[in-house]
């Protein structure tokens, strides 16, 4: 079967051919060429590297027509373009378009299983290729940057597996300003209003099951403008107020420090994320890109 025509076949399965091909096809030149002189003996043995050669690209050709058939075009329909995959974007991606390209099985883990994973080292912090895959896929290093960043986004997004995006942490109201009384965070429903006094920790969730897509926050009294309160919609409000706001690193992995303003007065939370392993981390979102070819 023609390595070109193995249109589907798993990793293995193409290089497993393209040597089996390259064998078979050397030990027939070797063969004839063992009864030729010197200078045709060289010059057979130059054309079976270059026919090996030519196997050997047609697996990475193969490969390259999977990607842009099952990611990049995937991707070019239902996330490029979007918020959260483009930052200052006004569109928003829909959490199942998400979940399908980032997800546990999705498109992205579905690839890398099905052509790449027995050829890369995943144990090291910076993934790298097993001694001499890449020389049999022919495939730059760096695109392994594109598969381990996908591999933290479905860590910190999909910890529950499958599909649906599940992000679950609590958050502790500690200060806020003194020209306010009371002021009130809904997330989808979820409540936490804090009044100057005694606060604990409020478990929350992201998406709430069921919800709109709506995040509030109040304050009262009114600002000096008058404003009390801002409004965020849409599947990704959340996140987009955590990136007007202030979010930094706190002592632990899982733990942050929040403050949320209104209108120049702010109330700071303590957030503490049910996994080390969490959306809240710097550039987990911001920091994949998706190369058009291997």
């Amino acid at each position: 079967v023609p390595v070109s025509a193995m249109v589907g076949a798993s990793g293995d399965a193409l290089l497993g051919e393209a040597k089996n091909q390259a064998t078979a096809a050397a030990a027939r030149v070797s063969l004839t060429a063992e009864r030729q002189p010197p200078l045709v003996q060289g010059l057979v043995k130059s054309v079976v590297s270059s026919t090996t050669n030519t196997m050997m690209g047609g697996v990475r050709n193969q490969l390259n027509a999977a990607w842009v058939s099952e990611v990049v075009n995937v991707y070019r329909q239902s996330l490029s373009g979007r918020y959260p995959m483009s930052p200052g974007s006004a569109r928003d991606a829909t959490l199942d378009d998400f979940g399908q390209f980032f997800g546990v099985g999705g498109v992205m883990d579905s690839y890398f299983r099905k052509y790449l994973q027995p050829y890369v080292d995943t144990s090291a912090s910076t993934w790298r290729w097993q001694p001499g895959a890449a020389q049999k896929l022919g495939i730059n290093a760096g695109v392994l940057q594109t598969f381990q960043r996908a591999s933290a986004i479905r860590d910190a997004f999909f910890r529950s597996g499958g599909t649906q995006p599940t992000v679950r942490f609590e958050l502790k109201p500690i200060a806020m300003d003194t020209s306010i009384t009371q002021f009130l965070l809904d997330l989808d429903g979820q409540q936490i209003s804090y009044d100057h006094g005694p606060s604990r920790p409020v478990a929350m969730q992201w998406p709430n099951p069921g919800s709109i897509g709506v995040v509030r926050l109040s304050i009262s009294p009114p600002s000096a403008s008058g404003r009390s309160g801002v409004t965020l919609d849409g599947p990704w409000a959340w996140f987009r107020l955590l990136e007007q706001s202030d979010l930094t690193a706190g002592n632990a992995p899982d733990r942050f420090n929040l403050r949320l303003r209104v209108d120049g007065v702010s109330i700071s939370y303590e957030l503490r994320a049910n996994s080390a392993f969490n959306p809240f981390k710097s550039r987990v979102l911001s920091g994949f890109s998706l190369p058009e070819r291997l």
